[in-house]
């Protein structure tokens, strides 16, 4: 009788890892499928990330030429305005040599 009580001891132990290893194998299918996903989720968002900094580089860079074109664009008009100026100053000039003329012939 003790050697049968020993026999169903064992096999009950025996189904008890058994029972354990198997929930421990699924445990550990699941933990592998969340590390997975995990991972996949990871993987997603520095994708995201590397596109963000891909987009702030390429706006960047389209705000430093459209900077430096401004900034062309400013250049050039100076010179105009300045062109301009000696332009101006030239006419008046030759307005007053004019006016000048005409009053010394007028008298």
């Amino acid at each position: 009788m003790l050697l049968h009580l020993t026999r169903k001891q064992m096999l009950k132990k025996n189904w008890q890892t058994n029972q354990l290893v198997h929930f421990k194998q699924k445990l550990l299918k699941k933990n592998l499928q969340l590390a997975n996903l995990a991972l996949t989720n990871a993987q997603e968002r520095k994708a995201n990330a590397e596109k963000a900094v891909e987009n702030f580089s390429r706006s960047q860079a389209e705000k430093q030429t459209a900077l430096e074109t401004a900034k062309d664009e400013l250049a050039t008009t100076k010179t105009a305005q300045k062109d301009a100026e000696t332009a101006l100053t030239s006419a008046q000039a030759k307005l007053q040599a004019e006016e000048k003329q005409v009053e010394s012939s007028s008298r």
